[in-house]
């Protein structure tokens, strides 16, 4: 977000659903991955999506699942 580059933000955005830990579980995350996909490629502010996700599934996350690797991108 810092930079600015609005199309790259969108492309991470849209990573989050493949790092999505528990998709059966946890739907919601990628429904707000992809909304702030979609703000981002409109130009349109993604943090009310960021802010509803790390609500709902901060806390879990950072429980569960912190220290396992991230894997690398296809």
């Amino acid at each position: 977000m810092a930079k600015g580059d609005r199309q790259a933000l969108a492309r991470k955005l849209e990573r989050l659903v493949q790092l999505n830990p528990n998709p059966q579980k946890w739907s919601n995350w990628n429904r707000f991955a992809r909304e702030g996909a979609e703000r981002a490629r409109k130009g349109r502010h993604v943090q009310p999506s960021c802010t509803s996700c790390h609500r709902v599934y901060r806390t879990d996350y950072n429980k569960k699942y912190r220290k396992r690797p991230v894997p690398p991108q296809p």
